[in-house]
């Protein structure tokens, strides 16, 4: 699968804000893609519509998903639900069952903090998610992992 193709798929299944519908239902996608029948990359279509659901935040959510299971991990929840000193937060990954969680944050969240050219050194999703990244939560209160994401 290419990642253009699952990143425009998320996207356009995406809502870009609460009181917006998205681009394009799933159902819409699904029959499109079912309307390939057998043309040229049809296959591929098929593929990604299956994998789509507009849940990732960002593009990078939608990358950061792709090397997870490229790395061989679970398949992730997205958009969970945590609870943290009695206040609900999203988080962009969750292993319930393993009770973990995982952010996708980019030079889009973070570019306008680095030194010029430090971007280029941050390490890559693969070594962030087989160690320790900058940032983990190491103490705090507890996280309540018990709401499943809300999906419209």
């Amino acid at each position: 699968m290419r990642r253009s193709s699952l990143v425009v798929a998320d996207r356009a299944l995406a809502r870009p804000s609460r009181k917006e519908p998205p681009l394009l239902a799933t159902a819409e996608l699904a029959d499109a893609v079912s309307a390939l029948g057998g043309r040229t990359g049809a296959g591929r279509a098929r593929r990604v519509a299956t994998v789509a659901d507009g849940l990732p935040g960002s593009v990078g959510e939608t990358l950061s998903r792709l090397a997870l299971a490229e790395a061989g991990l679970p398949v992730p929840t997205l958009q969970w639900e945590v609870v943290l000193a009695g206040r609900a937060h999203r988080v962009d990954f969750a292993w319930p069952e393993h009770r973990l969680v995982g952010e996708f944050h980019g030079r889009v969240t973070y570019g306008r903090l680095l030194r010029a050219g430090a971007a280029r050194r941050c390490r890559p999703a693969g070594k962030a998610a087989r160690g320790r990244a900058p940032g983990d939560r190491t103490d705090g209160p507890p996280l309540d992992l018990g709401r499943p994401p809300h999906r419209s």
